[in-house]
């Protein structure tokens, strides 16, 4: 566990962000795809799409995944291949004679798709930063004990050096002051 906090979850939290905007900027070239101009947008929502598939079987696989994340993980997994089918269907219907009807179907089907999809996208971002926070928190305190327990250890060893030196210097006071009397008396 001594990742946590590290830069490999930050990248997982980027990650995640990255998905959501990917999917997003998905979404709106299929609806363009569904504008006048239609067709030259097809191509470009292909790619968005692949990378976005890819980025979250990317993150699927990912092992810095909390376990409470890795449902999650899958079920945005499934969403997204229930709005690529869809979206294919739309494009069918697009480059059909009665193309009005991708409109309506993708405004029925697709945007609510669309809400989920980015719904757990963020909700994935947001475990993912509130366990950053939590393993950032964990270490500060972590360091603040360390830090108190060298303040004590130090203490700890200036009462014992006091009490070493004080004895050793009663020790050799000792012989000193019997000379001095034994001086006196003479």
């Amino acid at each position: 566990r001594g990742r946590e906090g590290g830069p490999e979850r930050k990248a997982l939290l980027a990650q995640i962000g990255d998905i959501r905007h990917l999917f997003s900027i998905t979404h709106l070239v299929l609806r363009e795809i569904l504008g006048p101009s239609g067709a030259s947008y097809i191509k470009p929502f292909h790619e968005h799409l692949q990378a976005a598939q890819s980025k979250v079987d990317i993150l699927v696989a990912d092992p810095l995944l909390a376990p409470e994340q890795r449902p999650m993980s899958g079920l945005l997994q499934q969403e997204l291949r229930a709005f690529a089918d869809l979206a294919r269907e739309l494009i069918r219907l697009r480059q059909s004679p009665g193309w009005n009807i991708a409109l309506h179907a993708m405004t029925r089907e697709t945007d609510p798709l669309t809400g989920q999809v980015i719904a757990m996208a963020n909700a994935m971002a947001k475990q993912a930063k509130a366990r950053l926070e939590a393993e950032i928190l964990a270490a500060q305190a972590a360091s603040a004990i360390t830090v108190w327990n060298l303040v004590l250890m130090i203490l700890a060893m200036l009462v014992v050096a006091y009490a070493l030196s004080k004895k050793g210097a009663e020790a050799l006071a000792l012989p000193i002051t019997s000379l001095v009397e034994a001086t006196r008396q003479l």
